[in-house]
């Protein structure tokens, strides 16, 4: 995670977690009352599909949050 563990300290950590288990998952989520989008799909994999999902990706940014506490100011 970090350059150089023992200086580098950041300000501020912010991201938007990928939402998803697998592409299955994904597809599944959206409504047939839903629209078509008007735009083209933009995401990538790696945006949008995490082993666990949104909610283990949030506990490990929580758990990351406790162990680098002293280096980024607010995660």
């Amino acid at each position: 995670m970090f350059m150089d563990e023992n200086s580098q300290t950041f300000d501020f950590c912010m991201c938007n977690p990928p939402f998803y288990t697998n592409m299955q998952e994904l597809w599944e989520s959206r409504s047939p009352a839903r629209p078509e989008p008007k735009n083209g799909f933009t995401g990538s994999p790696h945006e949008l599909i995490t082993e666990g999902g949104e909610l283990q990706f949030c506990r490990k940014i929580l758990e990351e949050s406790k162990l680098h506490k002293d280096k980024i100011l607010i995660f």
